[in-house]
């Protein structure tokens, strides 16, 4: 069995948030590792089943683990970055009643009495909203 901790510095609080992991189990059937248990949100990387089953190629060794690592740790990196990135966004603007989805991809807040939700991708561009003021990058 090898594991991986994942330490995130968030920088709006100056702390480290919990860690996260990523066990994983050698199978000698296939010669290969395998996700046997993780505490990354499933919102962030898509879930402990989809990356057992469809999102990683066959990891043969250790230097596979520490690549597919480094790519995990990018991720929740940016995830960290663009929550906070939202939430420091709506209270410079006195908007107190948003909500944020664990992902940090559904994005909903009230503007002058209406709901405004807005849908953003992996570029942190905005896809798809409910309002036709929202046509440019989201984040900086």
């Amino acid at each position: 069995m090898v594991g991986l901790r994942f330490d995130l510095f968030d920088s709006k609080t100056r702390s480290f948030k919990d860690p996260y992991y990523i066990l994983f189990k050698f199978l000698s059937s296939s010669q290969s590792w395998k996700i046997f248990k993780s505490t990354i949100p499933e919102n962030v990387v898509g879930g402990l089943e989809l990356l057992q089953r469809y999102e990683i190629p066959t990891l043969a060794n250790l230097e596979d683990i520490y690549l597919f690592g480094k790519i995990v740790y990018n991720i929740l990196k940016a995830w960290v970055k663009r929550s906070n990135y939202v939430k420091t966004l709506f209270k410079k603007n006195s908007i107190t009643n948003f909500f944020i989805d664990d992902s940090a991809r559904i994005i909903r807040y009230y503007h002058d009495g209406d709901e405004i939700e807005l849908e953003v991708d992996i570029y942190d561009t905005i896809t798809d909203t409910n309002s036709s003021i929202y046509e440019y990058r989201f984040f900086p």
